[in-house]
């Protein structure tokens, strides 16, 4: 299930669902060390991500609830591990960028 959700965000972020939204909070909850390695993949899209996520949240509520979620618990929860992961998306690009320009800096 990872993977799959690493393609969805990775080639699906400027059509992100509410549903999509869940799938990831799923992940983060079940297997966020695991998704973390794939990080590096997706850093690119943080900022389509957010944008598309900014949108999503006006309307997340209203919207879930016409969904077909099995752990109640869940539907409170998904904004919450989705928000954090973004935060955490936000310092793996960080950090990457900083490897990049400390590996360029060390070469010179």
């Amino acid at each position: 299930m990872t993977i799959t959700i690493i393609k969805k965000l990775f080639y699906g972020a400027e059509n992100l669902k509410i549903r999509d939204v869940i799938d990831v909070a799923v992940v983060c909850r079940e297997k966020g060390n695991e998704l973390k390695q794939y990080y590096p993949l997706i850093c690119s899209k943080i900022n389509l991500l957010e944008h598309r996520w900014g949108k999503l949240r006006l309307k997340y509520f209203e919207e879930v609830n016409q969904l077909k979620v099995f752990e109640r618990t869940l539907v409170e929860q998904a904004p919450i591990l989705f928000e954090q992961f973004l935060r955490d998306l936000n310092k793996a690009k960080l950090f990457n960028q900083f490897n990049s320009r400390e590996s360029t800096t060390s070469r010179l």
